[in-house]
């Protein structure tokens, strides 16, 4: 018996072979690794109008992590806040990989000069899940990076809530999966663990977990997103609490000529605190609720020329705290308002003004006496701080 050949099912299928092979050969041949050098720095001209004057003294107290915090009144100087140098390597039509290192003021030598570390290494695979990257290294978290940092627009004058009361990290060691739900990409996710400790070694052999959940809607101008971290630490390697657990909501509106959002972050740190009971000597062991909320708007004035920005924080260290617990007492409040000037694309001079106020919860004490900073309580006075800050792109 003679097997019928069906030869325009042969053809046609040769066809499709040969069309697959062109076009797949052509995309190679079309694809070049390619790589690109990139970075950033802003730093400041400032003068510190209004503070208390013993610089370094507030850590004792609880000066908060304001980036001027231990700056003395009266201090004029320039600075370097952030320096950033990377390098992207597209290796293939799936894979780049990149590598980005910071310098900052803060950031010196045994011998007082600026140094710099790996803020970010890492590895993106695209598409081995449909509409997602994997990224294999020390990469940006979900926490704020690609979110209200972005949005915000102005980390060259401040940071986000998160980042600067540092309750989460803007980069870790591990494995993220970031994409979209919808083809249309307004539903996004993204998920990470790592090892909990941002650029520093790891040391304690437990992991952070990450996650967000976002929403752009309204032709993709309304920004909602829900965040939340969880960090587990043993008895072993504790150091002030057992575990801690971050959680974040933020929208924002975005246009063309306006944008403003809101960042409330709240965490629990669990066994934080240790209270002593001054009759029994009774100690309990306690949680610290720290909580916060973060208005920001930007507008441009002069398109492409001028812009004008306003931000307003308010963070409680411990939202919990009662009279004679053992915690971070100060309640924070933070503004700034300034104006953003592009003589050309990508350099900003940036004349603003930075004030943080400061209120100690702990009882004010009768025969207090602010000169002698004596007793539990003290009074500090706000950082005030005419800025002219400066922000180059490359």
């Amino acid at each position: 018996m003679k097997t019928k050949i069906n030869t325009k099912k042969i053809k046609l299928i040769l066809s499709i072979t040969i069309m697959m092979s062109i076009t797949l050969s052509s995309l190679a041949q079309e694809f070049k690794p390619s790589g690109k050098v990139y970075g950033q720095f802003f730093g400041d001209l400032y003068y510190k109008a209004s503070s208390d004057t013993t610089a370094g003294a507030f850590n004792k107290y609880g000066s908060g992590n304001s980036e001027f915090a231990n700056v003395k009144k009266n201090t004029t100087a320039f600075s370097f806040r952030r320096i950033y140098l990377g390098y992207q390597y597209n290796i293939s039509p799936k894979f780049t990989t990149r590598i980005l290192l910071e310098s900052s003021d803060a950031i010196i030598t045994s011998s007082g000069e600026k140094t710099a570390f790996v803020k970010l290494a890492d590895l993106e695979w695209k598409n081995l899940i449909p509409r997602a990257s994997i990224f294999f290294g020390q990469t940006f978290t979900p926490a704020f990076p690609l979110s209200s940092e972005k949005t915000w627009n102005y980390r060259a004058v401040e940071k986000t809530i998160s980042d600067g009361q540092k309750l989460t990290n803007a980069v870790d060691l591990g494995i993220k999966v970031s994409g979209t739900i919808d083809t249309a990409g307004i539903f996004g996710y993204s998920f990470m663990v790592g090892n909990g400790r941002g650029a520093k070694p790891e040391d304690n052999g437990l992991q952070k977990f990450y996650g967000s959940l976002s929403a752009q809607l309204l032709k993709k101008k309304l920004l909602i997103e829900i965040y939340g971290d969880y960090e587990d630490v043993s008895a072993k390697y504790r150091k002030g609490y057992s575990s801690k657990m971050t959680m974040k909501g933020f929208i924002a509106y975005r246009s063309e000529r306006l944008t403003a959002g809101i960042e409330v972050p709240y965490q629990i740190q669990k066994a934080s605190k240790i209270n002593t009971d001054a009759v029994t000597g009774n100690r309990d062991t306690l949680d610290v609720a720290a909580f916060g909320f973060s208005f920001f708007a930007y507008g441009s004035l002069i398109k492409e020329k001028l812009n004008m920005f306003f931000r307003f924080d308010t963070y409680q260290a411990d939202s919990d705290y009662k009279k004679g617990d053992n915690s971070r007492s100060y309640d924070e409040n933070f503004m700034t308002l300034g104006f953003d000037y592009t003589p050309f694309k990508n350099m900003h001079i940036i004349p603003n003004i930075y004030v943080t106020t400061y209120t100690d919860k702990r009882e004010k004490p009768a025969n207090y006496d602010k000169a002698t900073m004596a007793g539990s309580y003290y009074e500090r006075s706000a950082d005030v701080i005419p800025r002219l800050t400066y922000f180059f792109v490359f």
